[in-house]
């Protein structure tokens, strides 16, 4: 499935510089004559083009589009400066590869809002387009997540994806773990799922520091593998892949 695609990052901030792995599993040494990324930060940019083999340009996202000629854009503004990106810098770009006659690149999408029919408004019911949420969490204390890790993948309703290039995201962000569709009536109620679940660490170590604290000390891994065991048993579900997990481990 790898293959030389050149690819452009609007919106070089922490969130593509984590998924690195990705660029890398595909492209690999073509990274550095395939990509290019923009960057609004400028105070970082010395370390940015330090640490990265392909160009990381400040401020100059038409630019980049037009020396690249991206296959793939990865637009990963924040979601509040989104909007104006699409309409100032995507919209003009995309209407000259139609006048030119160019294929149209896919946009991979990463901040939630706008939602991918709100693309296919702004630049064409032709184009793909997909939002994406990158697992964030591939290893705890050292362990690699073989199971628990998922990307969430949205694509919009009103167009299908060729499986071609379905496959290609796919195995794009394989590095991180699996990945799950999540259709778009239910992103809101995931995004609530998922910031919640955050919180259930910070439940774990309370917990752990009670226990010590009342003579009975437990450390908070075990702590965790007991939920973890009780929310599979709980619910049948034991995901691919999971690291071993007890429901006795904490008496």
């Amino acid at each position: 499935m790898r293959q030389e695609r050149n690819m452009v990052i609007l919106g070089m901030g922490y969130l593509m510089e984590y998924i690195y792995p990705c660029y890398k599993h595909m492209l690999g040494e073509a990274a550095g004559r395939c990509m290019a990324a923009v960057t609004a930060d400028g105070a970082d940019l010395a370390r940015k083009q330090e640490k990265f083999e392909f160009p990381v340009i400040l401020d100059d996202n038409a630019g980049a589009l037009e020396q690249m000629e991206p296959e793939i854009i990865l637009f990963a503004p924040p979601p509040a400066v989104a909007p104006g990106l699409i309409e100032q810098v995507l919209a003009p770009y995309y209407r000259k590869v139609r006048e030119r006659g160019g294929k149209l690149p896919v946009l991979y999408a990463f901040p939630p809002k706008p939602e991918g029919r709100d693309y296919l408004e702004m630049l064409g019911n032709d184009i793909l387009v997909a939002n994406i949420l990158p697992n964030m969490v591939s290893r705890i204390a050292g362990e690699t997540l073989a199971g628990e890790g998922l990307t969430y993948l949205t694509f919009p309703d009103e167009g299908p994806w060729p499986k071609e290039e379905r496959d290609y995201l796919l195995e794009f962000f394989s590095p991180l773990g699996g990945c799950i569709e999540v259709k778009p009536a239910h992103v809101m109620q995931m995004l609530a799922g998922t910031v919640t679940v955050h919180n259930i660490s910070e439940i774990i170590l309370t917990v752990s520091d009670a226990l010590e604290r009342s003579g009975n000390p437990v450390d908070f891994h075990r702590i965790a593998g007991a939920m973890r065991a009780y929310h599979q048993k709980k619910w049948s579900y034991s995901p691919a892949g999971s690291a071993p997990c007890r429901e006795d481990e904490v008496e």
